[in-house]
């Protein structure tokens, strides 16, 4: 995407010389990698799990690399690359992307305060630390957090009508977990609580809202009373429209019409049973509608070991639509409610080499052919 090519290379090479001109004795720069290596069969050709730039976790060739350097105790840099080869082999429908390029300030001799500047991830629930390939224990990820829903960032329906017939449009998501933002995160730790607040230019759904005067911000706080159990809970707040957004009425600027999005979120573990869950209310305002374009989705994952390397996973996954009303006052879901079910096996070889089977299940609720996936993927981590 254009939008990222000035400034995002323009830091990351500064980040690259700051790391290159430090003498070695003070830092060193550790390189891992990630690939996964998959082969899906049935609907292989559903673009269901495919992000807006062409990515999908179903894809049979993912190599993410990683470079991480901290200069002194007090400040770090660290880097994330993408190559995604497509869903054919070919490389043309994708490209390589740097997807992270950020840096870490512990200003104090304390964990109470810290900070992240740059391309930073999206901090918004408890998913981003698990969406790897060698942390997530299936293959796709939470619908809430790439699901593209009918909604727009270019253009809002003029009426009840055109929005009904928007159904079955592919718009953006409530959360885009693979488009990380520039901004700056505070976050901290204290006692059994952790905590941030995050400015950024992109709203979480809509990567090109970055052209809209105005910013976003995300807040979480967690409970962690202990190791095995967390409780979380987080907000957003901002603009998602673009700048050249059609069809607002005289006096509404871009930047007045705001995404609102609430979310909790839970994580327990007990011997070798593991469950996480997450469940978010999201918000777009259309000025031109009585209504806010409102959306819930939510998840329940449970992974159970088995024996050392091996364990089953499952996820239940929805998604639904607010009820509206069109023009004739006949009653209609804005969006079409999905649910999904995804189920596997997993098996760690060594530390460095997982293979998993997994199945995953779509249902469109209302109308729609359903979609299922069947992977065997390869995690391989060095």
């Amino acid at each position: 995407m254009i939008r990222y090519s000035l400034p995002l290379y323009k830091f990351t090479f500064l980040l690259c010389v700051f790391i290159a001109t430090t003498p070695l004795a003070a830092a060193e720069v550790d390189f891992s990698f990630l690939t996964t290596l998959g082969y899906t069969s049935l609907d292989r050709d559903s673009k269901i799990n495919t992000n807006f730039r062409g990515d999908d976790p179903f894809h049979p060739v993912r190599i993410t690399a990683f470079a991480e350097s901290w200069i002194n105790p007090r400040f770090g840099v660290f880097l994330e690359f993408l190559w995604d080869q497509g869903a054919y082999h070919s490389g043309g429908d994708t490209k390589p992307r740097v997807n992270g390029a950020y840096a870490v300030a512990r200003p104090w001799d304390t964990d109470a305060l810290l900070f992240k500047i740059g391309l930073i991830p999206w901090n918004f629930g408890a998913w981003a630390p698990r969406t790897y390939g060698d942390v997530n224990p299936l293959v796709g990820i939470p619908l809430m957090h790439h699901y593209r829903t009918p909604a727009s960032s270019s253009t809002i329906s003029a009426t009840y009508d055109e929005l009904r017939d928007r159904t079955d449009a592919r718009g953006i998501p409530i959360l885009y977990d693979a488009c990380w933002p520039f901004g700056i995160t505070a976050f901290g730790f204290s006692g059994d609580f952790e905590y941030l607040l995050m400015l950024t230019k992109e709203s979480p759904s809509s990567p090109r809202s970055y052209t809209s005067r105005g910013g976003n911000v995300v807040g979480r706080v967690a409970w962690n009373p202990a190791a095995a159990f967390t409780l979380g809970t987080s907000f957003s707040f901002g603009r998602y429209l673009t700048r050249d957004a059609g069809m607002l009425p005289e006096g509404t600027e871009t930047h007045d019409v705001m995404q609102k999005i609430v979310g909790a979120d839970l994580r327990y573990s007990r011997g070798w049973t593991e469950i996480n869950g997450e469940l978010v209310r999201n918000w777009w305002e259309n000025p031109l509608l009585d209504k806010d374009l409102a959306t819930t989705a939510g998840y329940v994952e449970i992974k159970q070991k088995i024996s050392a390397g091996l364990f089953l996973a499952t996820r239940y996954d929805r998604i639904t639509f607010d009820e509206l009303s069109d023009g004739s006052g006949k009653k209609f879901t804005w969006g079409y409610n999905l649910s999904r079910f995804e189920t596997g096996a997993g098996y760690n070889f060594t530390r460095n080499i997982l293979l998993k089977l997994v199945w995953q299940h779509n249902n469109y609720e209302d109308e729609g052919d359903d979609v299922d996936l069947l992977n065997t993927q390869l995690v391989l981590t060095f």
